[in-house]
């Protein structure tokens, strides 16, 4: 059959042949050969040669898009004649051509526009094949199709069930759940072999042999199980109890308060956790900030003293270092028994221009290198040293450096601070973990002995030590100070100045300047009542001017130390007076020979009062004068102060 195609420049003509495939062809061809003829634009055979064309299948005349394409293939034509094998660098697919329902064939040579499209006829013998399209299908064959034993076993042409040959029989069911419980039923013993049964539960109507049986529980009385070994014997010496059970069934007996047969850890159990003897303890550098050398091959090195504490069943070190870049440092911790090679806790210690290290480590967060784990279970007392070593020179102008890096003092960072926490097995020191209580007296007969502790810290809080250049001292939290009592202590005065000389003015004590003594004695400020006596208590004329009086009361007996400052002005005489209880106890006066000069007395006792007695404080000058006055308020201010000394001073 002929195809013509014309172009602009050139006429094809082209013949399809269907090839045809013998019987014994081992596969199906996927070319198809085409011949054709190419004229020149005069009509005469075009120019031997090798021509590039592209070779493009369509599902329709004018479709956009080719169903299949053959592009740019060199075909050599001679006499103005050719002959191609379609599919030759690009296979026929025959899904794709079986999907088509029409199939045109355009063809193009080199860049010049494709010529007409021609649509591809059959050829005779392939209408044969159209017969076997329906069979293109899932599902479309089914048995009824298909003769009883039509099919042998050798014309299957795959193996089924795990057979070894071509329909025969399976020798595995390689499945989960594929065969159920209702279809098997077993005539015979199951042999697994090494492998073992897992079930949820199990029913056997005989007995169960086994090596070893293990259980979470028995269920039932256990009279008929065999072989074991009852526990026989007793503990008969006196204060002896059970222990536990020896192999061979006999009783282990230990006495029942023998500290052997306790823990080294057990005081909270038997004290019901009020008393233990496991405590966590950290201790830190003392000297923060150790300056690390720049690149010297010198070490920075901070040392720790750690104390006699205990057995470590726990072990903590941490450490936090600063430096320009903690790609050029690296750190040594020496423990007590290592004082040479120690144990690399990181080297380098970080990223370029990283600058702080913080890391603690455990016998689980190990370090690069060494044991943590080796101190658990011993006694970590002894020196332990970091060091921090830095191989190249910083430059403070780079990085933020200049925080860290000291060209004068050759240094880059420091050691900020590290420590050392162990949960000790104390061998020191129990700790009472409630409150304490002596239902008697308490005697220790040896005296009690307070020792010298290094570290003041929140922890220590509250502590006393004895430090041989100052004594008693006691733990601020932060620091060491003398172990004083607070002081119990008043002073306060009064507001208004008084200038009478008639009679003595009491002085008020309405304005307080410190106050600790609040248990001890109240101070009180009150208008008094009328009275008759001026030299004892109160006058008429005190009472109707409102002058008020102050008082000090006192709650508890004891010592106290009476400071009495009256600041006063007159011409020759400022006399004060302390009454106790309404009467004078204490009885002073001051002369000046100048007129009207400012004076300043100073009355003080001490003296022993007891619970509900109290003090009352007077003064008068003997010149009755506009610029005289017997007691001072505002900036020249007298005042009363007084301090508790104790029970027996």
């Amino acid at each position: 059959m002929r195809l013509a195609f014309t172009g602009k420049t050139a006429l094809l003509a082209i013949a399809i042949c269907a090839l045809g495939v013998s019987t014994a062809s081992a596969a199906v061809p996927t070319t198809s050969t085409i011949e054709g003829a190419l004229t020149s634009a005069g009509g005469g055979a075009a120019a031997d040669g090798s021509y590039a064309m592209t070779f493009s299948i369509y599902a329709a005349q004018g479709a956009k898009t080719p169903a299949w394409q053959e592009a740019g293939v060199k075909v050599s034509v001679k006499g103005g004649r050719f002959s191609y094998a379609l599919g030759t660098t690009k296979a026929l697919s025959p899904k794709t051509l079986g999907a088509l329902g029409q199939a045109w064939l355009g063809v193009r040579i080199g860049n010049d526009p494709e010529l007409p499209r021609q649509r591809i006829r059959s050829t005779p013998y392939a209408l044969v094949a159209h017969q076997a399209k329906s069979l293109s299908c899932s599902g479309c064959v089914s048995g009824t199709s298909i003769a009883n034993g039509g099919v042998s076993a050798s014309k299957v042409g795959f193996n089924f069930a795990g057979s070894s040959t071509k329909g025969g029989p399976a020798k595995d069911l390689a499945c989960t759940a594929c065969v159920s419980v209702k279809e098997l039923k077993f005539d015979g013993n199951v042999n697994l072999g090494a492998y073992s049964i897992k079930a949820k539960n199990g029913t056997f109507t005989g007995g169960v042999a086994a090596a070893t049986v293990t259980a979470t529980s028995f269920i039932g009385n256990g009279s008929k199980l065999t072989g074991l070994k009852m526990p026989k014997g007793a503990c008969t010496k006196a204060g002896e109890v059970v222990k536990g059970i020896n192999a061979d069934g006999t009783l282990q007996c230990v006495k029942a308060m023998d500290p052997a047969a306790l823990p080294a850890d057990g005081l909270n159990e038997i004290s019901n956790n009020l008393l233990s003897n496991q405590f966590i303890d950290t201790v830190s550098a003392t000297t923060k900030k150790v300056p690390i050398p720049d690149a010297t091959g010198s070490n920075g090195v901070s040392n720790i003293s750690f104390p006699n504490i205990g057995i470590a069943q726990k072990i903590w070190v941490y450490v936090h270092v600063e430096n320009t870049d903690l790609s050029n440092l690296s750190l040594v911790v020496l423990p007590p028994n290592d004082k040479s090679k120690g144990w690399t806790l990181c080297d380098p210690c970080g990223g370029k221009d990283a600058k702080v290290y913080k890391k603690t480590f455990t016998p689980t967060a190990k370090p690069k290198s060494g044991d943590i784990g080796y101190w658990i279970g011993k006694n970590p007392k002894g020196l332990w040293n970091l060091k921090a070593l830095d191989v190249k020179f910083c430059v403070p102008q780079a990085n933020l450096n200049n925080k860290y890096c000291s060209v004068t003092k050759k240094t880059d960072g420091w050691i900020t601070d590290w420590y050392i926490r162990i949960q000790t097995l104390s061998n020191q020191k129990v700790a009472v973990n409630g409150n304490q209580y002596v239902g008697a007296n308490q005697f220790v007969a040896k005296g009690l002995k307070i020792g010298f502790q290094s570290t003041c810290n929140a922890t220590y809080k509250g502590m006393l030590r004895w430090h041989a250049t100052y004594g008693l001292q006691v733990c601020n939290g932060a620091d060491w100070s003398a172990a004083k009592s607070k002081p119990i202590v008043y002073q306060g005065y009064c507001s208004q100045s008084r200038r009478y000389s008639s009679t003595f003015n009491y002085f008020c004590l309405d304005k307080t300047e410190l106050n600790t003594a609040g248990d001890y004695f109240t101070v009180s400020t009150f208008r008094p009542p009328s009275g008759t006596s001026s030299s004892t208590s109160y006058d008429k004329y005190w009472h109707t001017n409102n002058y008020k009086t102050g008082r000090v009361t006192f709650k508890k007996a004891g010592y106290y130390r009476v400071l009495y400052k009256n600041y006063c002005r007159a011409y020759t005489y400022c006399y004060t007076r302390i009454l106790r209880n309404g009467s004078v106890f204490k009885y002073t006066y001051d002369s000046e020979a100048n007129a009207y000069q400012y004076m300043s007395q100073n009355t003080q006792v001490t003296l022993y009062m007891n619970k509900g007695q109290y003090l009352e404080f007077q003064a008068r000058v003997n010149t009755d004068n506009s610029t005289a006055y017997a007691i001072l308020g505002g900036s020249q201010t007298s005042y009363v102060n007084i301090e508790y000394l104790g029970q027996n001073f």
